[in-house]
């Protein structure tokens, strides 16, 4: 906690307690700082395992659309064989 005292009393005094609250703020500051680095990188690894989820959401769809797409062609030949026959 910064501590303040007059100066005209103890001008000694309080330039030693002027440095130590200007220690304690830039203190304060690089915490704050390390915290809003903390903040930016969990934000950017969410940013990431969204994004791989989506594309992992999109080969599973397209994978699925592949599959029924083969089965309705194979069912179309089934089809056009029983027809000949």
């Amino acid at each position: 906690m910064p501590i303040f005292v007059p100066s005209h009393s103890y001008p000694s005094q309080f330039l030693l307690l002027r440095c130590h609250n200007s220690a304690v703020k830039a203190e304060e500051r690089e915490r704050e700082g390390g915290e809003k680095n903390r903040d930016k990188e969990r934000r950017k690894e969410g940013r990431e395992r969204e994004r791989e989820r989506k594309e992992g959401r999109k080969e599973e769809k397209e994978r699925k659309n592949w599959k029924e797409k083969t089965e309705r062609k194979e069912g179309r030949k089934e089809g056009r064989k029983k027809k000949e026959k």
